[in-house]
């Protein structure tokens, strides 16, 4: 008997048609079918959301191992970089993942857990293309506006990391973004500028018809990514989110903030008071820290500025913790001493 809710994660190979991915999919084409597609029909919102890839990674159905090249899946970046160049923040995730320390896994461990990120993956793929084939169906794929996208990659085996975590390499940051709305975007153009996913607030409510007035006054820092007008100084934040390999939250915090500018991303560890600067125009891998690095100082300090004003305007938008308060004119003290 096949009983997912009593093994939990020592479940194994989970088959196709009892595996989230496929229930995930399933539900939103029916979502599709019952939708009203008459010219009076309402506008419909919905999110498919899927879990996987995501560890444990055998969890994967056994079906999807034909529709990867496991001869083709790359080696994890574990050399040509010096671990001492690194924040202490970045290491100690290195050691204390929640999935244990990278020393006790053998590359075979690695490449094992790689292929089974490619295979969840690979139904992903399928099960995708199945919803798109239901819009189709419906005679909607036309006016449909679709995204995928992802909120993160996994490190798996790169930099010596292997999940999500107290880091900023592109492995973990730099997500897929995909927008398909046949009257509105042209099929196979790409962009190279920058875009973060809080662009799909201004993005989305812009599809939807709302004024730029109106979406500026609830979401100022989105932008409209169909219009190709967003942010140049992308940022992520890390705030003691993740958890160790005791189950408990960074003792003592892990707080980092990356900002990426043109062809330099630099990350700095705020408690540690240590940070790296990396030139992914000429190391896209990220093997050379050049945070220290006498040449790199002023455009260290030019995203060091950026980052600190940054910081500061979100500061002064939240306002004091108690809000702004004066007393009335009877209750007025003068203060002034000529």
């Amino acid at each position: 008997m096949f009983s997912p809710r009593i093994k939990g994660r020592e479940l194994k190979h989970i088959p196709v048609e009892y595996h989230f991915t496929h229930w995930a999919a399933e539900e939103t084409i029916k979502f599709i079918k019952n939708t009203d597609s008459s010219d009076t029909g309402k506008p419909f919102f919905c999110m498919m959301s899927v879990f996987d890839p995501h560890n444990p990674y055998d969890d994967y159905p056994e079906e999807m191992l034909k529709f990867v090249r496991e001869d083709k899946i790359p080696e994890p970046l574990v050399s040509g970089f010096s671990i001492a160049d690194r924040p202490s923040a970045v290491n100690r995730e290195m050691e204390h993942s929640y999935l244990g320390n990278f020393k006790d896994f053998s590359m075979e461990d690695i490449m094992e857990i790689r292929k089974g990120y490619y295979d969840s993956i690979a139904l992903i793929d399928i099960k995708v293309g199945r919803v798109l084939e239901a819009l189709k169906k419906k005679g909607i794929e036309d006016n449909t506006f679709v995204i995928f996208t992802s909120d993160h990659g996994d490190m798996l085996g790169d930099h010596k990391l292997l999940v999500k975590g107290a880091f900023f390499y592109e492995p973990s940051v730099k997500v897929p973004l995909i927008l398909r709305w046949p009257k509105k975007i042209p099929a196979g153009k790409r962009r190279e500028s920058f875009v973060q996913l809080n662009d799909l607030a201004e993005t989305v409510l812009s599809a939807a018809g709302f004024s730029k007035e109106t979406i500026a006054g609830s979401m100022p820092e989105s932008s409209d990514i169909i219009s190709g007008k967003t942010e140049q100084y992308p940022i992520v934040c890390y705030r003691n989110t993740g958890i160790n390999d005791r189950g408990e939250y960074w003792n003592p915090p892990i707080c980092g903030t990356m900002i990426r500018e043109n062809k330099y991303k630099l990350n700095y560890y705020h408690n540690e008071k240590q940070g790296e600067l990396y030139n992914l125009e000429d190391d896209p891998l990220e093997r050379y820290n050049l945070w220290d690095k006498k040449e790199a100082q002023p455009v260290r300090n030019e995203l060091m500025e950026e980052l600190a004003d940054w910081l500061f305007r979100q500061e002064f938008k939240r306002g004091s913790r108690g809000g702004s308060a004066f007393p009335g004119e009877k209750d007025k003290v003068v203060n002034a001493l000529h």
